[in-house]
């Protein structure tokens, strides 16, 4: 029966990341605040946090959530506030602790993992951020990003 239960947790979360990904993926193709692509990326990633964080255990796991958690509220606060630069600094420091998080719930983390995988992570950000500097530029200059389903 363990090894059934063991199974069924890998296959949802495999099935929560791969769904988390695809969506991901073409939100940040088809940018638009609040469209539905967001709203349906945000749900996945929520359920694959919350599903690694009832199931999890440990210090590191705890540490991280809790990290991943206030940076999820810091980054949320500088959104209200319009503070766009901040909010997505925030927003990558949230990704970073939940990917570590998740990866320490798959499986025992190596050293070199760590500046491999976050080496990665920071060119990632840095490809990500360029992709989007237009946008970046505009929601800086005071004006929002831009709303689902509009035009200018």
């Amino acid at each position: 029966m363990l090894a059934v239960e063991a199974w069924a947790v890998s296959v949802n979360l495999s099935v929560l990341l791969f769904l988390t990904s695809i969506f991901s993926f073409l939100h940040w193709n088809f940018f638009r605040y609040n469209s539905w692509l967001s709203l349906i990326d945000r749900f996945c990633a929520s359920l694959a946090f919350i599903y690694v964080f009832v199931r999890g255990g440990g210090w590191v796991h705890y540490k991280l959530a809790f990290l991943a958690i206030i940076a999820f509220i810091c980054g949320n606060s500088a959104l209200f506030a319009r503070d766009w630069d901040k909010h997505l600094c925030y927003h990558a420091i949230f990704r970073y602790c939940s990917f570590w998080m998740i990866l320490n719930f798959c499986r025992q983390i190596e050293y070199y993992e760590i500046i491999l995988f976050s080496c990665v992570y920071i060119g990632h950000q840095n490809c990500m951020t360029l992709w989007l500097i237009d946008e970046i530029n505009h929601m800086s200059n005071g004006g929002y990003p831009k709303p689902a389903n509009k035009k200018g």
